[in-house]
């Protein structure tokens, strides 16, 4: 089952079933449509407060039982949690929308390129922290302190050999 915590440290359980497409629809959420293309997921989140509506529809049964009111719940998402909380969404609909065994392998490879693409991001900062002579973007960086190509064959932006996915998952999302 698809979960996130949020910036209070509660874990947040996402279960899509039938009877919820409409409900999510009219908050801004075409499970079916999103299932097709995950773009479409990341076009919703950048509408933070339509974001906001899908996040408690789903949440809001859980939300109700622990006794906390729509505000509160706004209150507990900052952006680690907004981001671990698209994550879980985009599983959840994979629960929804595929068989078991391929929502199950989808959230392994999803795992395994978030953590690849990391790896990646945290070894360019160091490369690039390396090589600076003060504060990161005080001073222009030396011709050998670039971070090496990605698989693009450039530095900028993540990578575009489809590793890392174009869904909430990716690091260009956010």
């Amino acid at each position: 089952m698809a979960a996130f915590v949020d910036a209070d440290g509660k874990t947040w359980k996402l279960r899509i079933t039938l009877g919820d497409l409409d409900e999510l629809q009219a908050a801004g959420l075409d499970v079916e449509a999103v299932a097709k293309d995950f773009k479409l997921l990341a076009a919703i989140a950048e509408d933070r407060r339509r974001y906001g509506q899908v996040l408690w529809q789903l949440c809001e049964r859980e939300a109700a039982a622990a006794g906390i009111t729509p505000e509160q719940f706004a209150r507990r998402f900052d952006g680690q949690a907004l981001f671990d909380a698209a994550g879980a969404i985009e599983e959840a609909i994979v629960d929804f929308s595929q068989p078991p065994p391929l929502a199950k392998r989808f959230a392994e490879l999803r795992t395994g390129a978030m953590d690849r693409v990391m790896a990646r991001a945290l070894t360019s900062l160091e490369t690039i922290l390396a090589g600076s002579d003060g504060p990161a973007g005080s001073s222009p960086a030396s011709p050998g302190s670039t971070a090496a190509p990605g698989p693009s064959g450039n530095s900028s932006g993540p990578p575009t050999d489809g590793s890392a996915g174009s869904g909430p998952g990716s690091p260009g999302w956010r």
